[in-house]
């Protein structure tokens, strides 16, 4: 064999030492590659089912969110799921079958996937099915006092257009300049500690009796009987029946041919007079309102959102529905009896004031009289010290009167006297108007001094608290909504879902949702 020979077969068995040193490297690196791409497979899949772990919580807490209560969210601009649904009876039970359905219908293991995947013949390597959801911690409108309901109005309240904002901003702050500005005589008005005292002390006397009605029984004590011989007694007396009796501060004010509404409800039926009220677990409130939102935006939502004397809100339960707020009565005519005699007392004290100094109008009739008194014999001196108390406080209440039946007439009365807006005197009566005002707060102006008194003496949260009452009173008005219970409205809840993957993992979850940011 030639040396060429030798050459050539020598070449061709070094190529064959090297494939086969290569298909033996190969068959080394395959098994630890195929480990890599299937770890790197099951990584995906497993990250792919947490992604959709959390995406599937996210959609269906979103979708109970938005299955809040319409008639409260458009009369109220309050956002709340109302968990009695279609079903009579709020539970937190209601809720959480709504987010099973959401949950089960939007994970892979859903009837509508299983028939796509026989279809189209493919298998889905990152499917789920839902095991277990809880909901661990919620929060009703009636949790954490009344901090719920306050944070969503002012919630409400940023989210309203700026423009219709400062409009409702500027009327309330023209409102408190009648109440703080100048009067008409030109002296600076400020609520002094001496009138909040005052104030407190009469309210005080009127809460010690706001249970009593007119016969002196309570509302738990009196009975059809008694009710029914008062009525009898009254109407052969007087040849008025009880109830027209019952109510005379209104006849002196009210305008001749008006009449009042006789609105009324169960105490046990709202909110405030319940003893079953839900209590959810109060996830953590730090809400915390300051001065500006608890005295100016508070009475800016008040006067949008709740009908006053004169300014019904269409499809509302009570027509006087502030007045309820400071009356604190079952019935629209007792509602506003109450406010009456609070104008009343504030401005006979006023007028009463005015009437004792010397350089008034009616302080000028007085010393008149008083020095026809002093030329009495023996009791002259006596008696004109007697008519210098008396005969003002005559006056004062002929005024005050005047100025009440003014401003239920749509008129206006200035906060502090003077000659020009004095309009009566020893002769005038106890009915109709006398005289007008150019200027000066009118009803809805003294409605804010009384409700701006009474949140300095009382609490914000009471009167929260009656204006759920009111919510619960007007949504039932809407059909569908007749056993409609705030107290039975979720504003935030916390969801724990277990879910089983394909992989063969299982993952919990626990997500937040609210219509706001989630509490720190």
């Amino acid at each position: 064999m030639n040396s060429n020979t030798e050459s050539y077969y020598s070449m061709s068995r070094k190529r064959d030492d090297q494939n086969a040193s290569l298909t033996v490297f190969m068959a080394l690196m395959l098994p630890i590659l195929l480990s890599l791409v299937l770890a790197l497979f099951t990584g995906a899949r497993i990250r792919a089912e947490k992604m959709k772990v959390e995406i599937v919580t996210d959609i269906s807490g979103n979708a109970v969110l938005g299955e809040y209560n319409r008639p409260l969210r458009e009369q109220y601009g309050l956002l709340m799921v109302d968990t009695a649904y279609d079903k009579g009876s709020p539970s937190l039970s209601n809720m959480t079958e709504r987010l099973d359905y959401y949950l089960s219908a939007n994970t892979d293991g859903n009837t509508i996937s299983a028939i796509g995947e026989f279809l189209l013949n493919t298998s889905n390597f990152s499917e789920l099915s839902l095991a277990d959801v809880s909901v661990g911690e919620y929060t009703f409108a009636g949790d954490n006092g009344s901090a719920v309901v306050q944070r969503q109005i002012f919630s409400y309240l940023e989210s309203e257009p700026l423009e219709g904002l400062l409009g409702d901003a500027e009327e309330a702050q023209s409102g408190k300049a009648d109440v703080e500005g100048e009067g008409a005589g030109g002296d600076e008005i400020t609520f002094p500690d001496e009138l909040i005292s005052f104030y407190e002390k009469i309210s005080g006397l009127f809460d010690d009796h706001a249970n009593d009605d007119m016969e002196g029984h309570t509302e738990g004590e009196l009975n059809l009987d008694d009710a029914q011989e008062t009525q009898e007694t009254m109407t052969s007396l007087t040849g008025q029946d009880a109830e027209t009796k019952k109510f005379t501060i209104l006849d002196l004010v009210i305008p001749s041919g008006e009449s009042v509404s006789d609105a009324s409800f169960d105490a046990g039926s709202v909110y405030t007079g319940r003893s079953d009220k839900l209590t959810g677990t109060g996830l953590s409130d730090n809400f915390d309102a300051n001065l500006f939102e608890n005295f100016g935006l508070f009475n800016v939502y008040l006067f949008e959102k709740f009908g006053y004397y004169k300014h019904a809100k269409e499809g509302s339960h009570l027509q006087y529905e502030i007045e309820y707020l400071i009356g604190k009565k079952t019935t629209d005519k007792g509602n506003l009896a109450a406010v009456v005699w609070w104008l009343l007392a504030i401005r006979f004290g006023i007028d009463f004031v005015y009437a004792l100094n010397a350089s008034t109008k009616p302080g000028q009739f007085v010393t008149s009289v008083k020095e026809l008194c002093m030329l009495i014999p023996f009791i002259g001196a006596e008696l004109a010290v007697l008519v210098g108390i008396v005969l003002p406080a005559i006056l004062g209440f002929i005024e005050a009167r005047n100025d009440v039946a003014m401003l239920m007439s749509g008129g206006k009365v200035p906060i502090l006297k003077s000659n020009d807006s004095w309009k009566t005197n020893i002769c005038s009566g106890l009915h109709g108007v006398t005289g007008s005002n150019e200027s000066g707060p009118d009803y809805k102006g003294y409605l804010l001094i009384l409700m701006l008194l009474h949140e300095a003496v009382g609490s914000v949260d009471e009167e929260t608290k009656r204006m759920m009452d009111i919510m619960e009173l007007d949504v039932r008005k809407v059909s569908g909504y007749e056993n409609f219970r705030i107290d039975g409205c979720i504003d935030c809840f916390k969801v724990t879902a277990t879910f089983d993957g394909e992989s063969g993992n299982s993952y919990e979850f626990t997500r937040y949702f609210g219509y706001e940011e989630a509490p720190e």
